[in-house]
């Protein structure tokens, strides 16, 4: 095997032309830098000025037919999301009961720190059934059931109370959108299926490339849902209402906390083994790993708090400028982000998104340490530091002299790499039968 290392900068490389400079994105940047324990709300992101927006989209009469209440309800209405780690950016998806009956997907770009509307809302919602006549999933609150099946690059739904009158809970399909297609698709899955109810909660593993699910109420339990083979396995019968849940990479831990309790779960043990630690919160928090910190970091208004994960203990961190809690749940709207190396929060339709830095540094490639190289034990590409501003480090360990390609996030090749602006970019490398990726952020 052989180290190709290369120092990229303006101008052309033998192996690739990567001259890394665009405007400076003065807020990425102010996120990248900011010091440890601090809030920062992004200027002008309140969704529901964006130009994405389902109001500022539709006609009125479009808008009368799926209003139903209110737009803000997207987030108010017990609803949550889910961090896509392919492209750095928090996909929010919710609505639903005599509320707001849109069902459109969002997505903040982490990169460009803008809203983008993923999808049209349907206007055939009057059917007051779980799929609406044009075949997508009907509005909800979707609580804790969001999650991102990195392996598959889908987005995965669950659970929830659909959008008509006193319907309630009750939702019994599994379903997944793809991003590039722009589709929805009923998984119709084997196994043990969750009892339909609302107050799931859920996380992806990305080691073990399923997703876990918690249900409430008695006829509940600890699922895992393996989306290669389309299958649910039930794996205890806890009631888990209204929890919410991340999972430890490290240990192999699937935390889950809500209603004063924390559940702590083994999911590399077979069977699955749980203890309960001691918890500060009660029901409707937001939490996620920091795999720089190590730690499970929570929040769901006031001081933040961590959770180490040798010792059991919470610990607390008070920071001014915190933003005001959505009194309906927090849930997966508080996710880390890997390129900036902080917690993105989003609380209310007319409020600005708010990041929280639980540590000082820049950003990191999580994902692509957690995950094994696509082909090739050997084959490893490293593009250093990342988010890259004018100049990176390049190396690549191979067998034969590597191909270098830059694409855009939707598969696209970059014909003229002198002229990358800011934003998120993959990097890939091809040597013989191995291919890897990884992704870049270009900050200025």
């Amino acid at each position: 095997m052989t180290h190709y290392p290369a120092r990229v900068s303006i101008g052309c490389l033998a192996i690739v032309c990567m001259a890394l400079f665009g405007i400076a994105s003065a807020d990425l940047q102010t996120i990248i830098d900011l010091p440890a324990n601090t809030w920062y709300a992004v200027p002008n992101t309140r969704l529901d000025a964006s130009p994405e927006a389902a109001p500022n989209y539709l006609s009125s009469s479009d808008f009368e037919k799926i209003r139903r209440g209110w737009f803000g309800a997207i987030m108010d209405g017990w609803s949550g999301g889910a961090y896509d780690t392919k492209r750095d950016r928090l996909v929010i998806w919710g609505g639903g009961d005599n509320d707001y009956w849109g069902n459109e997907i969002y997505a903040f770009d982490v990169a460009s720190l803008a809203w983008h509307r993923q999808t049209d809302p349907s206007l055939e919602v009057g059917n007051c059934q779980q799929v609406n006549p044009d075949g997508t999933p009907n509005g909800r609150h979707t609580y804790g059931g969001l999650a991102y099946i990195n392996h598959a690059d889908r987005f995965f739904a669950a659970g929830g109370a659909w959008n008509c009158t006193n319907r309630g809970c009750g939702i019994r399909y599994t379903w997944t959108f793809d991003f590039v297609s722009k589709q929805w698709n009923n998984q119709n899955p084997s196994g043990t299926l969750p009892a339909p109810y609302c107050g799931y909660s859920s996380a992806y593993d990305p080691v073990g490339k399923k997703v876990y699910l918690g249900v409430p109420n008695s006829d509940g339990g600890f699922y895992s849902y393996d989306y290669d083979a389309n299958r649910w396995t039930k794996l205890t019968n806890d009631d888990l209402y209204e929890y919410t849940m991340a999972v430890d990479t490290r240990r192999g831990l699937l935390v889950a906390v809500g209603q004063g309790s924390v559940y702590v779960y083994n999911i590399r043990a077979n069977p699955v083994t749980h203890e309960s630690w001691s918890s500060p919160f009660s029901g409707k928090v937001g939490m996620d790993y920091d795999p720089v910190a190590d730690r499970m970091v929570a929040w769901s208004g006031g001081a933040v708090y961590a959770l180490n994960l040798d010792t059991k203990t919470w610990t607390t961190h008070n920071a001014s400028g915190a933003p005001t809690p959505n009194s309906n749940g927090t849930y997966g709207r508080w996710r880390y982000s890997p390129i900036v190396n902080a917690f993105i929060s989003v609380n209310a339709v007319g409020q600005n998104v708010y990041f929280y830095k639980f540590t000082a540094g820049g950003g990191t490639d999580v994902q692509r340490n957690t995950l094994p190289a696509p082909s090739g034990r050997n084959f490893n590409l490293l593009v250093s530091p990342n988010p890259i501003s004018r100049t990176a480090f390049m190396s690549l360990k191979a067998a034969a002299g590597p191909a270098l390609r830059i694409h855009d996030l939707r598969g696209r090749p970059v014909a003229d790499a002198s002229r990358l602006s800011v934003g998120v970019y993959l990097v890939e490398s091809v040597s013989g039968k191995h291919r890897t990726t990884q992704k870049i952020a270009v900050i200025q």
